[in-house]
């Protein structure tokens, strides 16, 4: 499993996605209040690939068709040979409008009111819709309202479709039983990167269940070496894991604890949730002193140059970790639940739905904009996708060159989503952020145990709940 030199340049140019699945600095909601995007700085810019194709190239879809997405350099670089492809073999003219992270969600929602863009991009999923049971305490995800309003085409009978696994892009961005965006790959990001070359003189290997996962940081911290480390200092970068713990823990039970979490029917206290709030405060204590001062922009080099032999962080890393020190072996487990799974598999990772392409329901070009996902469906078409982005692929059988991914295969048999509770309306400081903000324990300088913690977040729950029913 290790890497040798040759792969770990593979991967400098075949994994470049931090901008496109980090979170980046910011850490406020999007001003749609939708998923957000991320990474990607930059202010943006627009590429138009001049249509060179003969007027009588027959009854072919052509024209210009302008999508909008949010700057990252694989991402755009990506479009732009997309687009002399199009160009060349369709006769389309792909206009490329890439806004920085920041402001693409309030630029998206505006085009898509002005009816003036026929593509929209979109990153993180269809994810916790409101249902019957939420819907009055809880703000509208702005997918929902979105879709709702009528403003995606459904893209659910076209052949093209058939191309991907469509369990996975139907669960990334189907509502109610019906596809309104192609979810071009997803991102394994519930992992450590560790240290191969320690690892084996150590004699340590990668746990397979959560106990197992704390004796190799007790024995890593025990042979002089700092366990984790982590770009605390941006506040996204650890509080992530919040959810991403819980993956491997709730399993296929997520959506129903959730909602009984939601409804008051269960508690962050109860015997079955405490212990998850256990396994965060473990996490968190074998961070390396300062963690929550370390800006994300260093993590990279200080794993790469032992500062600890383990890196909490997405795989959109895997690139910079790669270029910080090209010599460096390493590689990616996921974090683990605390029993094995039934169906023998390993611990699988949580794996961050990325980069679908939305067709707008009133595009100028919306002919022209479906014929460009028909052309980037096709097999020949999507793995240099894969190839040149670093996406794990939602098409079966993709034959795509990057090697770190393939590492990957046997921990994505069986990816879930990123866990995320539901959230009522007007929940307090220690009942956001699914009631576990990891910088409020003590054994990162906040004020709680996990016991205190749990018992702090779930009065916060009760009492917006409490203010709800009072009206």
């Amino acid at each position: 499993m290790a890497f040798s030199k040759r792969i770990i340049s593979l991967v400098v140019v075949a994994i470049m996605v931090t901008a496109l699945a980090a979170c980046g600095g910011n850490n406020a909601p999007p001003a749609d209040g939708g998923s957000g995007t991320s990474g990607g700085g930059g202010g943006g810019g627009t590429t138009t690939t001049t249509n060179n194709a003969p007027a009588d190239s027959g009854d072919a879809v052509g024209g210009t068709v302008s999508i909008l997405t949010w700057t990252n350099p694989s991402a755009v670089a990506w479009l732009r040979g997309l687009a002399e492809r199009l160009e060349a073999e369709a006769g389309i003219t792909l206009e490329i409008s890439d806004i920085d992270s920041n402001n693409h969600p309030a630029t998206r929602q505006t085009r898509l009111m002005a009816n003036d863009i026929d593509i929209v991009t979109f990153e993180g999923g269809f994810l916790r819709p409101n249902e019957p049971w939420n819907e009055a305490m809880r703000d509208e995800p702005a997918w929902q309202t979105f879709v709702e309003a009528g403003l995606f085409h459904d893209i659910s009978d076209y052949p093209f479709v058939d191309n991907f696994i469509k369990d996975l892009v139907y669960d990334a961005y189907g509502h109610n039983g019906r596809l309104y965006g192609l979810m071009a790959g997803s991102i394994p990001l519930n992992g450590v990167f560790y240290n191969i070359t320690r690892f084996e003189e150590l004699g340590l290997s990668v746990p397979g269940v959560w106990d197992e996962f704390v004796a190799l940081c007790e024995a890593i911290r025990a042979a002089g070496f700092q366990p984790i480390t982590n770009g605390a200092g941006d506040g996204w970068p650890l509080n992530m894991f919040t959810g991403l713990i819980a993956n491997n823990y709730y399993l296929d039970q997520a959506h129903e604890i959730s909602k009984a979490l939601f409804l008051g029917e269960k508690s962050f206290t109860d015997p079955d949730i405490l212990p998850l709030y256990r396994m965060r405060e473990q996490f968190a204590s074998f961070m390396e002193p300062g963690v929550t001062g370390i800006p994300y922009s260093d993590v990279y080099g200080r794993f790469a140059n032992e500062t600890a032999l383990m890196l909490a962080d997405g795989s959109w890393a895997a690139g910079d970790v790669a270029a910080a020190n090209p010599s460096f072996e390493w590689a990616y487990f996921p974090l683990p639940g605390p029993t094995p799974r039934a169906d023998g598999l390993p611990h699988q990772m949580a794996a961050k739905y990325d980069f679908a392409m939305v067709v707008a329901e009133n595009a100028p070009n919306r002919d022209g904009a479906l014929a460009v996902l028909e052309f980037f469906s096709q097999p020949d078409e999507y793995v240099k996708f894969t190839n040149e982005v670093g996406f794990y692929p939602t098409q079966p059988n993709v034959n795509h060159t990057n090697d770190f991914l393939r590492t990957m295969d046997v921990y994505m048999q069986k990816p879930s989503q990123e866990f995320g509770a539901f959230v009522p309306k007007g929940v307090g400081e220690y009942g956001a952020n699914g009631g576990a903000n990891l910088f409020l324990l003590s054994v990162l300088g906040g004020p709680f145990t996990y016991e205190q913690l749990a018992a702090a977040a779930q009065e916060d729950w009760d009492d917006a709940r409490a203010a709800f029913a009072a009206g």
